[in-house]
Order: structure tokens, then C-alpha cells, then sequence
């Protein structure tokens, strides 16, 4: 009767960690920058759209600004261009802009298109709309500054709408966590702290 009761346990004990999910070592690596960001929904594969979403649940945005936008894209007669619109400087404000606009040859040599000066500093969204306006868009990545309260600082960057990377930083604990998306890995996040 023993015996048949230690292989009901035994069973059961073995069933209990089948059924436990694999914690990635980039969760543990979340965990252990930034334990506020427990979420089990992220613990077996990290989702970088959930962990943004948590890490904006409880660090609360004071400021947002736009730091890169690039664009590659094909104009109507074929030829490869590239879009770029950049910042000069985060700590500066109001923020200035620049606008650049380049052709890319066969063996991704750059050439820059002479743009009026109106359009190159501060341009108006009208004028990007116009130089995309019905170009077949090849790339689109943005990459952002949020500024959290308590000067924690989290960087993200996105291809189209796919989130690709982000760099969530607390000076004041010295934290760094780093998150990017790699080809044939997926997610990978790394902890440093100092």
C-alpha cells in the first residue's frame, strides 16, 4: 500500500514540473535589472511589445522625442534612395531637425540630393509625405527617447511597426538593460550594472 502511494506522489511531482515552463535567460536578465518588470507572460520568450508595455506600466513617461527616422525606398524611376531625419541634439529645445536625402547606388555608395534649405532644417510632415508619396517603401525604422521620471531613460527603435530593440537605463542604480531582436535568435537581453 506504501509503495503505491510513494508512485502516486512521484507521479504527481513529475507531472507538476512537466508542466512548468522554461524561464529564457533574457527574462532572468530582465528580472535582474529591473525586478519591477516580473511579467510570466514574458518569462518563457521575451515579447519586446509586452515588455515596453510593462516598462511603460511603471515608469511613467515625462517626455517623448523622435530621434532617427530612416527610410530606403524605390522613387518611381527605380532608383534606391534613402530618407533621413535626425535630431540634432535631445538636450536642446526647442528641437531642431535635419533633413537629408540620398541616392544609393549598386554597391551601397551613398550620393546626397541637393534640398532646398526650407526643407532641410525643421522640415513640415508635408514634405516628407510629398518625397514618400507613392514610393514603394523598402524600410521605415524610427527610434525614439522616452524620458521616465527619475531620469531613467529608455531607447527603442522599430522597423515599420516591429519593435527591434530597447535600451531601458537607470543612472541611479546604475542598471542597463539592453534588449534587441537578432536574426536566427530572436530576443536577446543583457543586464549590466555597475
Amino acid at each position: 500500500m506504501q509503495n503505491w502511494f510513494l508512485i502516486l506522489i512521484s507521479a504527481f511531482c513529475v507531472q507538476a514540473l512537466a508542466t512548468e515552463k522554461p524561464v529564457s535567460m533574457s527574462y532572468k536578465s530582465v528580472i535582474q535589472c529591473f525586478p519591477v518588470l516580473k511579467d510570466p507572460s514574458n518569462s518563457a520568450k521575451i515579447d519586446l511589445s509586452l515588455l515596453r508595455e510593462t516598462i511603460d506600466d511603471h515608469f511613467i513617461t515625462s517626455s517623448s522625442v523622435l530621434l532617427l527616422r530612416e527610410v530606403h525606398f524605390k522613387s518611381d524611376d527605380g532608383q534606391e534612395q534613402r530618407l533621413k531625419l535626425q535630431l540634432k541634439d535631445p538636450r536642446f529645445v526647442p528641437h531642431q531637425y535635419t533633413l537629408s536625402l540620398q541616392n544609393i547606388d549598386d554597391k551601397g555608395v551613398l550620393t546626397d540630393v541637393k534640398l532646398p534649405d526650407a526643407q532641410r532644417v525643421n522640415p513640415k510632415q508635408e514634405v516628407i509625405n510629398e518625397l514618400l508619396y507613392g514610393k514603394n517603401v523598402i524600410s521605415d525604422d524610427f527610434t525614439y527617447l522616452d524620458t521616465k521620471l527619475n531620469n531613467i531613460t529608455m531607447k527603442v527603435r522599430r522597423h515599420f511597426k516591429e519593435l527591434e530593440e530597447l535600451d531601458l537605463l537607470d543612472p541611479r542604480g546604475n542598471h542597463h538593460l539592453f534588449c534587441e531582436k537578432q536574426k536566427d535568435l530572436g530576443i536577446i537581453c543583457t543586464c549590466s550594472k555597475k
